[in-house]
């Protein structure tokens, strides 16, 4: 598994257990508020009580939640997974200290499906229209999985728009990946638990 280059944000957090754990230029339209679970601290209730709103983008409309105040920090989720993904611990814990956005990608939930093939770099284009629709400015983001892919196209692609990166758990690259060897599939189709396991941990570490 490659490693990921890690910023830092002021806030020192254990992103590694936080996998599942803005002014709205146009309109915005809040949707049915959930119900917190019990159990949760406040902080974590509130991202859960957040309203759904809408934000109408220069690239369709985004959906997206909105807690706590200070610099702007966006959120931006991996692959198949929604904003309700993030921990609202996770979330809350963060939104002490910045303005937390998180929002769905393109064609998830209320978030408009943008046109096909869909890549990375369209799904940049749409968060950065997010980031200005918002009134963000320069915003601290955070990007876990594909979300890290997208984060990394956002600051290639409108740099301006990035004060700090956070990649979590992700890839460089633009998502397509390089199919692997016939020996590899073989192995991790093989059932075999040691072959398995020697396929994705290799002894030599230049395989690896």
């Amino acid at each position: 598994m490659r490693r990921a280059i890690v910023g830092r944000l002021g806030l020192a957090v254990g992103l590694a257990a936080a996998w599942m754990s803005v002014t709205l230029a146009g309109c915005g339209s809040p949707a049915q508020q959930p119900t917190a679970p019990a159990g949760l601290p406040a902080s974590a209730r509130a991202v859960v009580s957040a309203p759904v709103r809408i934000a109408h983008t220069r690239l369709g409309a985004v959906g997206y939640r909105e807690v706590g105040t200070g610099p702007p920090l966006i959120l931006i989720t991996g692959y198949t997974a929604t904003m309700d993904d993030w921990d609202p611990r996770f979330v809350g814990a963060l939104a002490e200290h910045y303005r937390v956005v998180i929002f769905d990608n393109a064609g998830v939930g209320r978030t408009q499906a943008l046109p096909e093939p869909l890549t990375i770099d369209a799904m940049a284009n749409q968060t950065s229209a997010l980031i200005d629709a918002l009134g963000l400015g320069s915003a601290n983001v955070l990007g876990w999985s594909m979300g890290g892919t997208i984060a990394q196209a956002l600051a290639v692609l409108h740099p301006a728009q990035v004060r700090r990166l956070v990649l979590c758990a992700t890839f460089p690259g633009t998502g397509r990946i390089t199919p692997p060897s016939q020996a590899a599939v073989q192995a991790l189709t093989s059932g075999s638990q040691q072959e398995v396991m020697a396929d994705l941990f290799p002894a030599n570490q230049s395989a690896a």
